[in-house]
């Protein structure tokens, strides 16, 4: 059995049956004239809806084809309607009760179509998300027997992903920290942004975001399973500190990042952010000398 025909498909197809097909297969035994109109009937009333959508939405050369097409159904709803029965009332008698079933064919079969699409669907979905999950765990194995590789990967998907977003109007370099091969868990990629006269700092809180999230999320998909921290700072700050290596430290400990490692998943969906904050500069240890006595 395939994996989107599930047992209750079973139940569903029951109920379509006794609901759907017997009320239809009930009208033909009794009255197979009277088949064509309720179905015509309710392409009628489907086209008159629809229609009246088109006739108020759309512009009028659109319209044309929808008129036909409902002039058209109509006129075969009528004749189908003088043929049905024998007299006026046998004739509205069958119309009402082969529209009726029809109605019900149609509601029963398009649920069951409807969740055989959904079931589908998910089945589908899962398939391609346990072939995904395969590859990841290959590019894993594949960068762990060889760390130097992230540098690599790393690399790549920090450029794929500035060359596809052009994040921070294109006023922005990236310089990373950490080592990916020998300690991937403290690796930060920093924007540094120059700024217009016209630009503030605080309002680029949703792009840094952007960039913490959609940078980890291609790095886990190539293999690379720990979070890479995101800052930005603007780039007269770095300029007064006397260049990057002051300012962020030989090693990039110097300055803690707005979207550290460690962010939460509660933090990633908060939906409504702060005005971006200059990044904090950690206070430097001093080193006492020791009393020579």
């Amino acid at each position: 059995m395939p994996r989107w025909l599930k047992m209750s498909h079973l139940y569903q197809f029951v109920v379509f049956g006794v609901f759907g097909l017997v009320p239809l297969m009930l009208v033909a035994w009794k009255n197979a004239r009277a088949l064509p109109v309720g179905l015509l009937a309710f392409l009628s009333l489907s086209v008159v809806m629809f229609g009246f959508v088109i006739l108020v939405m759309s512009k009028p050369g659109n319209r044309t084809i929808p008129l036909l097409a409902g002039v058209v159904v109509l006129v075969l709803a009528v004749f189908a309607f003088l043929i049905a029965g024998d007299d006026l009332g046998s004739r509205i008698g069958w119309s009402v009760v082969s529209l009726a079933a029809w109605m019900m064919a149609i509601n029963y079969g398009g649920n069951l179509i409807d969740n055989i699409k959904r079931d589908a669907g998910f089945a589908k979905s899962q398939v391609e998300r346990i072939a995904e999950e395969a590859e990841v765990a290959r590019k894993r194995a594949e960068l762990d027997a060889d760390p130097t590789k992230r540098h690599a990967v790393l690399a790549a998907q920090l450029s794929k992903y500035v060359e596809s977003w052009k994040p921070f109007l294109n006023h922005a370099r990236y310089i990373t920290f950490g080592d990916p091969a020998t300690d991937p868990e403290q690796v930060t990629v920093w924007a540094i942004l120059s700024l217009t006269e016209h630009q503030r700092f605080d309002v680029f809180n949703h792009e840094l975001k952007k960039l913490f999230t959609d940078l980890n999320h291609s790095l886990r998909k190539e293999g690379y399973p720990w979070a890479v921290a995101a800052g930005a700072v603007d780039a007269r700050d770095v300029a007064v500190a006397g260049g990057d290596s002051r300012f962020f430290g030989a090693d990039g400990s110097s300055v803690s990042p707005q979207w550290p490692a460690t962010t939460t998943q509660a933090k990633l969906a908060e939906p409504l952010l702060p005005p971006l904050q200059p990044p904090e500069r950690r206070a430097r240890s001093l080193t006492i000398p020791a009393d020579p006595s």
